[in-house]
């Protein structure tokens, strides 16, 4: 519950880990002043101040830019990056499927003429229409595979009267497809002649995900673009990771969930791809990334769930707070996948805890312990009839019996930074937090 000490204990984990000289990554959707300050005073105590990257919706002036698309192995990585955040009850709806397939495009297109792509880039296209990139992509694929391409496709351009777009299309359909075939142009191509009204109901979900994620100030600090010597302005998750830096992600959710909700998500999903690529192609050092998540109702997402399920090869350590078990159903639109993040969890810290529903999940993932119980009865009595006559009886028995070892109901009564813990290798600790001061 509230106020009973999850900050703090968030708070010693991450002065630990910075201690190790490890990476860290804190995502905190509320945005606590001290749990930011903490992490920069032990980075500049131990005197590598240059470690602690800030980022925070609210404070773009003190924010580092962050471009959660600068990573990817697979060009379908970027698209399902931001499809995911497409909402859907079955995750497999028409709409989503539909939004991925043009986002791929445009990707592609934008990959194929030498542009980085962003979400600046995907909003402009999927707004506007891909028209110019289409252009731009057809004149590279020309140049690059077709030879004298300008000359052969004049009679094209005369026959559509300078449309060059079109002329491009037709000279692409009918002759360089037989000479120099591309996939990425077929999909942009099929994109550009979709039916305009039917185009604008399909995407209509993916467009307001975009236009949150570029507005002001999101546009200049999550679509920064990385020009020759600027690139110290603006970072990445990969170059955060490889530099074992401390990156305080604040969401700013209490001013606006909605947005705070999508960017914590998209940036997970970029976190989760940079742990794919360490995990495929191996890993420089030995060192873990540490990942804290406080609020992670707020945040949790698919990405979140594999990165938790097979991040452990990619030495990820994921830390995460929450207040009850419902938070994850309500966030995941389902109780399965909630088990299936507790599932992963391999050590529970349980602070004083109100809901009875987690009260009781917690006690029992508790074992049962034989407790005995001793049983002693006393009986004395005197006999009416014969004179002095008195007997007595002493009786003892010890019995066992199955108990909880910390009953759910006392879960609701732990006094402020208590708490009870249950290790991976099935040790259960019961413990008090303490507060560290600085000199």
């Amino acid at each position: 519950t509230t106020r009973v000490g999850k900050t703090r204990m968030m708070e010693l984990l991450i002065g630990q880990a910075i201690i190790r000289n490890e990476t860290v990554i804190i995502i905190d959707p509320k945005g606590d002043h001290a749990l930011a300050e903490n992490a920069k005073r032990i980075c500049a105590a131990m005197g590598q101040p240059e470690r602690f990257v800030y980022f925070h919706p609210a404070h773009p002036e003190k924010s580092t830019p962050i471009d959660p698309m600068r990573n990817w192995n697979r060009r379908t990585e970027l698209a399902s990056r931001v499809a995911a955040l497409i909402p859907s009850e079955t995750g497999a709806d028409p709409f989503a499927a539909f939004g991925w397939k043009v986002l791929n495009d445009i990707v592609n297109g934008l990959v194929a003429t030498g542009v980085s792509p962003n979400l600046v880039h995907m909003k402009r296209y999927i707004e506007g229409g891909a028209d110019n990139l289409l252009l731009n992509t057809l004149r590279r694929h020309f140049i690059d595979t077709v030879p004298e391409w300008e000359t052969r496709s004049s009679s094209f351009v005369k026959k559509h009267r300078d449309r060059i777009l079109e002329a491009y299309i037709d000279f692409y359909k009918q002759i360089a497809i037989h000479e120099a075939q591309s996939s990425d142009l077929d999909g942009l191509i099929s994109t550009f002649e979709h039916n305009r009204d039917h185009f604008q109901k399909m995407v209509a979900s993916l467009i307001p995900i975009l236009s949150m994620l570029t507005s002001e100030p999101l546009a200049a600090l999550l679509s920064p673009e990385f020009k020759i010597g600027d690139q110290e302005h603006a970072t990445d998750m990969a170059k955060i990771i490889n530099n074992n830096q401390v990156l305080y992600l604040g969401l700013d959710s209490l001013a606006d969930g909605t947005v705070g909700s999508a960017i914590g998500s998209i940036m997970l999903a970029d976190l989760t791809a940079v742990a794919g690529d360490r995990y495929n192609y191996g890993i420089s050092s030995n060192k873990p990334v540490n990942l804290f998540i406080d609020e992670a109702a707020e945040v949790i997402n698919q990405p979140t769930i594999q990165l938790m399920n097979k991040g452990g090869g990619a030495l990820f350590r994921v830390t995460i707070s929450a207040q009850t078990f419902a938070d994850f159903p309500a966030r995941l639109g389902d109780e399965n996948k909630a088990r299936q993040v507790l599932a992963n969890i391999n050590n529970q810290i349980v602070l004083r805890v109100i809901d009875a529903e987690t009260q009781q999940y917690i006690a029992d993932s508790m074992p049962k312990i034989k407790a005995q119980s001793l049983s002693i009865r006393y009986g004395h009595g005197v006999d009416a009839k014969i004179q002095d006559e008195y007997q007595s009886s002493y009786q003892e028995s010890m019995l066992a019996e199955e108990v909880e070892l910390f009953p759910a109901a006392m879960l609701g009564n732990l006094p402020p930074l208590h708490f009870l813990a249950r290790m991976s290798g099935g040790r259960i600790i019961k413990g008090r937090l303490p507060i560290l001061k600085a000199e």
